[in-house]
Order: structure tokens, then sequence, then C-alpha cells
């Protein structure tokens, strides 16, 4: 009988000692009077294939990214563009140096991508009235000819 019982408890070893996997994304360990603690962050992986060109693990979150790869224009590397003031309350001012008269538009969107100004305009400098606009972030997009040339985050109080 107690052959039996060695012999169950070595076919079933493996399967009572097995654990799950995770994919930690940070750790460490905290000590104190109290104690040691090892602690990890991450997801628990319940089943991991692998074959060529191809990667599942079910059971966790995947990350998908897009990324967009966009050319760097050399048409506008000359010009220089600044926002003030930022954070802004009221009134926000778009200057562009080394402007040689081209037209320009500045979008700004709010965080639900809404267009909430188009202004187009030929000068050096634009002000923008945000008064009227809530507080929160915004994106301020300037083209020039239809072409980005540069975002700015923009926080409005």
């Amino acid at each position: 009988m107690e052959k039996c019982f060695i012999l169950i408890i070595i076919v079933f070893m493996p399967v009572i000692l097995s654990a799950q996997n995770s994919f930690s994304s940070t750790g460490g360990d905290a000590s104190g009077t109290g104690g040691t603690l090892s602690f990890t962050l991450g997801q628990v992986s319940d089943d991991y294939s692998e074959s060529p060109g191809l990667n599942i693990s079910e059971g966790i979150q995947q990350p998908y990214e897009i990324f967009i790869i966009t050319e760097i224009n050399d048409e506008f590397s000359d010009l220089s563009l600044s926002v003030f003031p930022n954070p802004t309350t009221y009134c926000l001012e778009l200057n562009i140096e080394n402007n040689d008269s081209k037209e320009f538009t500045c979008i700004l969107f709010d965080s639900q991508s809404k267009i909430v100004i188009n202004e187009s305009f030929t000068d050096a400098s634009i002000k923008l009235e945000t008064s009227s606009l809530p507080a929160g972030t915004y994106i301020l997009k300037v083209l020039c000819e239809n072409k980005h040339i540069q975002s700015f985050k923009i926080i409005k109080n």
C-alpha cells in the first residue's frame, strides 16, 4: 500500500507542481520590520503556443500598435513655430519665424477629435480666441499649403 501511494505521488507530482505562467512587466522585493515580500506585476498566461512566424498567448491581452511612418519634409525645415501661453486661459498666440508669406492653417482639436477652431492666415502670427472653450487638453495642428508641419499639445484652464 505504501509503495502504491509513493507511485501515485511520483506519477502525479508534475501535475501538482505545475503553476501558472506569467509575463511580468515589473516586480521587486520589499522588506521591513514585519518581514519581506516579493512581488511581480504582470498578467497570467494560461497557454502559450509558438510556431514559425506565429506566437499565441491565450488568456492575456495582446498589445497592438499601428505605426505610421511619414517622410520628413525638408521644404519646411527652416520654419520655427512657437505657441504661447501654454497653459492658456483667454487667448493663444502662434508665431512662425522665417515665413515667406505662405498660407498657413491652424486647426484646434478637442479631446474627442472635434475641430473647435479652424483658421487660415498668411501673417507671421495669429491669435486664437480660447475664452469660450471649456477647460481641457487640445491638439493644435499647423499646416502649410495643406501639408502637416507640427502639432502642439495645448492645455486650457
